[in-house]
């Protein structure tokens, strides 16, 4: 008694069942997770490797799409090469110095920008703008490009 299955310790962190979704929603989306969770020990059990299951999941769904959606491939690498094309752009002069990186202290900390203007309470960050006098955390690239441009 007590014991937790290896199966369930699999899923838990990647439970995808939310209190707001209705009973049969929460089955369904609990009987997918369950095939994929089967697919994925299938899978380890053929190749003689363990893979993630986010890891296992992103790829079923990124072979699914490309498999079913004709233009999936080309939307995905113009989507990619957007984000690259956005983290390569040289920084502002008014921005130099002012970086988002992860702290040192590995110490996390509520965002600038959920807590004071979205008023989100529960957003907790790792990172932190090393530009700015009290390393303002920010949990992403527009709530850093929000504060400084903004405030």
């Amino acid at each position: 008694m007590g014991a937790v299955d290896a199966t369930d310790q699999d899923m838990e962190p990647y439970n995808a069942a939310r209190k707001s979704y209705a009973w049969f929603k929460k089955v369904g989306i609990h009987v997918l997770q369950r095939m994929v969770l089967n697919a994925k020990v299938l899978y380890s059990v053929t190749n003689k490797r363990k893979v993630d299951m986010k890891d296992f999941t992103l790829q079923l769904c990124d072979e699914i799409l490309a498999k079913h959606l004709s233009d999936y491939t080309a939307m995905r690498d113009q989507h990619k090469n957007a984000k690259r094309q956005k983290l390569s752009e040289p920084s502002t002069s008014r921005l130099a110095g002012h970086d988002l990186v992860r702290s040192e202290q590995n110490t996390r900390r509520r965002c600038w920008v959920c807590y004071n203007i979205e008023k989100k309470r529960s957003i907790f960050t790792y990172k932190c703008c090393i530009g700015c006098k009290n390393r303002i955390p920010l949990c992403s690239l527009d709530h850093f490009t929000y504060y400084h441009d903004n405030l």
